[in-house]
């Protein structure tokens, strides 16, 4: 039997795939705190969780803050008129 060819990758030659899935600690602290904060999340199980389900609690905080500005613009008479979201 003959050995294992490599595998072929998408990524483009000479880039880390390990640092596609990296973030800074700074933000890592900042949303760890307001899982804690605002739905009482314990921080030693946020740092237990992984990657994808932690990703996952990401969007969907970052979704109820969505829908929280656009309930504080349709009540205060704004609109948006620029977004970083797709």
């Amino acid at each position: 039997m003959e050995g294992r060819s490599p595998p072929t990758l998408p990524f483009p030659k000479g880039l880390d795939p390990f640092s596609l899935f990296q973030i800074s600690l700074e933000n890592f602290f900042d949303l760890k705190f307001r899982l804690w904060k605002e739905h009482g999340l314990d921080p030693e199980w946020v740092e237990g969780i992984p990657y994808y389900e932690y990703q996952i609690w990401i969007d969907k905080l970052n979704l109820a803050i969505d829908v929280d500005n656009q309930e504080v613009l349709a009540d205060s008479g704004k609109s948006t008129v620029f977004s970083f979201r797709k």
